[in-house]
């Protein structure tokens, strides 16, 4: 295996895009504890005993605020509300920043990344139930949420506004470049080398990369009426220097609520799972092979894709269909509203949660909520797949958690927050190492 940085050893932390190594002072603005000195890590799962954000929520998001020096966590939803408090984790230490101002409105399924290019962590999109205007979020008649299309950074302790597409036709809005239209549960991940980035009509990526967003739900047609159409956005969008740009790069069928992380190891960007409106209503095509049909309702994706030098590359498809043929070389079956991280401490992708629908198989509970942790291993010859490292235990199967890895000097871990199962909502902080 290689590190992130060559040269680095296993385990050392650093700054994407720049190789800059985080020293022992990374912690910035936290009250209360002493880095990890009072919340000693085992390997595997540990549950910390120490209070964070107050209400069990699911598809909040988490990123790693590089410059600042600790986690972000934002947003959720509690099964009846959105939630717009911000939260800074660093050192087994949560701390409530309150409900910011300026900052995103309450909402849910929003894509969350850290931006090496412009120093910020990056908001963009997701679900609220409209407390923000048209300005912010677009009505949705199909389903009971507002789809957002507004950008935000975080830095400094503080959330500001970047640009927003109103309600899909500029209405009160403001564009920054090639704006992606209000979705949600979009996928969305930073990527630190220029070459992945100047491909697909984009030239002009600074030599820090960029971010990537793909898929998410969006208005097809008949906006905000009762004859509203939705459908998945296959597009791959980039963004930097506080712009959007769209590009014109073909590869994995359109979807929502997957997985994307950078695979630092490997040297791509690796996306998993998610759902697709592709295959609603009638019967499903595969879409070769990446589409598996469990109700009339959803179709999960059980397909991993890497992209690279502006080429996506199918990873492995299909560990079954619903009916227990095999379809493929993907260890696990498809998954929506799983988690993936980059555990700079192993070298691996790390990939927790989701829902699969499988009742007590393929590592999943009794109805369908996937409990076990997977990490991504590629093959010598191309192509990779998923291998199991560890079965919780003291976690269950929980959908859409929030999950990142904390490269702080006292921490270097995977941490897990919230997402919801049939038993309700978690608040609970998990950590893996």
């Amino acid at each position: 295996m290689v590190s992130i940085v060559a040269g680095v050893a296993l385990g050392t932390s650093f700054y994407p895009g720049t190789g800059q190594l985080l020293s022992n002072t990374s912690y910035v603005g936290l009250s209360g504890g002493t880095g990890g000195a009072s919340c000693p890590i085992a390997t595997g799962w540990s549950q910390f005993p120490v209070a964070g954000p107050s209400q069990g929520e699911a598809a909040g998001g988490m990123a790693y605020d590089y410059l600042d020096g600790y986690v972000v966590y934002f947003g959720g939803y509690t099964g009846s509300s959105y939630v717009s408090t911000t939260w800074e984790y660093s050192g087994g230490c949560w701390k409530s920043l309150g409900a910011l101002s300026p900052s995103p409105d309450g909402r849910s399924e929003f894509a969350m990344a850290w931006d090496g290019t412009d120093s910020q962590v990056l908001l963009f999109g997701g679900a609220d139930n409209g407390g923000g205007g048209v300005n912010q979020c677009l009505a949705s008649n199909s389903y009971y949420f507002y789809m957002c299309g507004d950008t935000w950074g975080f830095s400094g302790a503080a959330w500001h506004a970047i640009c927003n597409n109103g309600d899909g036709a500029g209405t009160g809005g403001s564009t920054c470049g090639t704006t992606p239209p209000p979705m949600n549960a979009p996928m969305m991940a930073y990527d630190p080398v220029q070459g992945d980035c100047n491909q697909g009509g984009v030239t002009t990526a600074p030599s820090t990369g960029c971010v990537f967003l793909f898929g998410g739900l969006k208005c097809t047609s008949s906006c905000n009426t009762a004859t509203e159409v939705d459908s998945d956005s296959g597009t791959l969008y980039e963004f930097f220097s506080n712009a959007w740009h769209s590009t014109t790069l073909t590869g994995p069928p359109a979807r929502d609520f997957g997985g994307m992380t950078y695979d630092y190891n490997d040297g791509y960007l690796l996306l998993y799972g998610g759902e697709t409106s592709s295959c609603n209503a009638g019967s499903c095509t595969y879409l070769g092979g990446s589409c598996v049909k469990d109700t009339a309702m959803s179709n999960y994706c059980d397909d991993a894709w890497s992209l690279t030098g502006g080429t996506w590359t199918q990873q492995c498809q299909g560990k079954v269909d619903w009916k227990g043929s095999t379809v493929g070389a993907c260890y696990m079956p498809g998954t929506y509203a799983t988690a993936l991280a980059y555990d700079n401490y192993q070298n691996y992708v790390f990939d927790f949660g989701g829902f699969n629908g499988w009742v007590s198989t393929y590592d999943s509970d009794a109805h369908g909520y996937v409990y076990g942790a997977f990490k991504w291993v590629a093959a010598p010859a191309g192509g990779g797949d998923w291998t199991a490292v560890s079965n919780p235990g003291a976690t269950v199967g929980r959908f859409a958690p929030a999950e990142v890895y904390d490269p702080g000097t006292n921490d270097q871990y995977v941490i897990v927050l919230g997402g919801s199962n049939s038993g309700g909502y978690y608040a609970t902080t998990y950590v893996f190492r």
